[in-house]
Formats: structure tokens, sequence, C-alpha cells
């Protein structure tokens, strides 16, 4: 629905978000004392229109939600086709399953990588990191072993859940969620060479990012490391970091020595 049909106009918009509305990580009073916030109400491809009709393009796609644009024909016909069909019916999880559900999963690791073949079906972002999080610790718990902390990188974002939160590395939700954040987070510096955390230069640096992966874990004790967790493309603070070719490969070959 667009906003003519929702509220009268701006300033009755703004009043009710003020009234009712509470965004994560966010100071209500400032967004308010600012009145900054982009509305959107509508969009076409990579664009969003406001709702004064600016458009402007989503450089994040939306937090990475939207990667195939806005109003995406072909997505729009498979979710109306799904919603017509029975087949979409919520499946409750370990009662349930259903042929879509099922499908889905085998051509999810039909085109995933390597021995990647069990999918989990979550709903947001955050629920797959707590997944991935509670999945690796119950892995080593299983064996008698004390397994619990989970190694996080300055800068990183993950969700805004208690666990995602916690192996969060953006200054600014530690600082309001630090009381509040569960137990078994270890931070190590971000692979940013342009701002080198540890003050060296590439490629002279031996990729210290990633060694030092290796040097945190070897401090708390292989057996007390149950995972580590990195995008790709760090997002947060600040985005579009991706670290050296070999940080990867080498963060790889760290976590297989001590697994």
């Amino acid at each position: 629905m667009k906003m003519k049909e929702l509220f009268s106009n701006e300033e009755e918009m703004w009043a009710s978000l003020e009234k009712h509305s509470w965004y994560h990580f966010t100071q209500m009073k400032q967004v308010m004392k600012e009145k900054s916030l982009i509305f959107p109400d509508g969009g076409h491809g990579v664009y969003l229109v406001d709702i004064n009709g600016k458009e402007y393009i989503d450089g994040f796609s939306t937090s990475e939600t939207n990667i195939l644009g806005f109003g995406n024909r072909r997505v729009i016909d498979a979710i109306t086709e799904q919603l017509n069909e029975a087949t979409l019916c919520f499946p409750y999880f370990g009662e349930q399953a259903t042929p879509v559900q099922i499908k889905a999963c085998e051509k999810i690791a039909e085109i995933s990588p390597g021995d990647l073949n069990h999918v989990y079906m979550g709903c947001t972002g955050a629920d797959t990191v707590e997944a991935a999080m509670n999945i690796a610790r119950q892995y080593f718990a299983v064996q008698g072993k004390p397994n619990n902390i989970i190694i996080s990188r300055w800068g990183a974002y993950h969700g805004s859940t208690l666990g995602a939160v916690s192996v969060a590395g953006v200054p600014l939700i530690r600082a309001t969620r630090v009381r509040n954040m569960a137990p078994g987070a270890v931070l190590v510096p971000q692979p940013y060479c342009y701002r080198c955390p540890f003050g060296l230069e590439y490629p002279s640096c031996g990729t210290r990012c990633a060694t030092y992966i290796d040097d945190v874990i070897e401090l708390h004790g292989p057996a007390n490391v149950a995972a580590f967790i990195g995008e790709p493309v760090m997002e947060a603070a600040p985005a579009g970091v991706t670290g050296p070719d070999e940080y990867w490969p080498m963060v790889r070959e760290i976590c297989d020595k001590h697994k």
C-alpha cells in the first residue's frame, strides 16, 4: 500500500513513527531530532522511490536482501504461484516437510561448493547465524569437548539477535549492547589493508590478519574454539572490506589445522 492510502501527509507519518516505532541499533530521539530518514514508497530494478517520487539507487540492495532488484517479475510470479498452491503452507519442522522445501534444499546442495550438502532453512540472516553457532557448539558438545568460543572480526555485522549481536564488531553496536551479550565471542582485527590494524603493509605483512587468527586459537586452546565466522565482503564498519586474495585460503587452512 502507498503512503497516501495509509497517512494523510508526511507529518502524520512522522507523528506515528515517533509514537509507535522502535528501530534496532537506533536512538529514536536522534531520529526524531534529525528527521533525515528516507521513506521508500516503491521501487523498480535498482531504484527506490520515496513518498515524494524521488529516486535513489539502492547500492546496498536493502542490506543484501533485494539483490534481484525491486519489482522483479520472475520473483513476483514465483511467489504468487506458490501463494496460490497448498504446497506453500507453513511446515512445522520436525513434524512436517513440504515437497517444495525439500526440492529447494536439494537444489541449494547441488550448487554449493565442496561437501556442503545439508541445508538449514532460516527466515533471516540473524536466524541462520544463530543456527550456525548452535550447530558448531553442539558438534563439539556431543564429543564431550568444551568448545564454545566463536571467533569473529572487528567491523563485522551478523544480525540483531542476541547471539548475532555478540559476534558483531561494529563499535556503535558493542557500545550500546556490551552488557547484554552472550558469552564466548572473541574478536580479531579485520583484513583491511587500506588502514591496516597492525600498522603493516601488504604483502610484506605476511597477511598478519590471517595468521593472527591462528595465534588467537592457540591462545585460547583449539579445544575451546568452536568456529570462526566472517563475511566474504564486510558491509558494516567499514563497508566493502574483502582482504587480500590469500586471506580466505589461509583462514581455511588454519581452521582445518585445528579442527
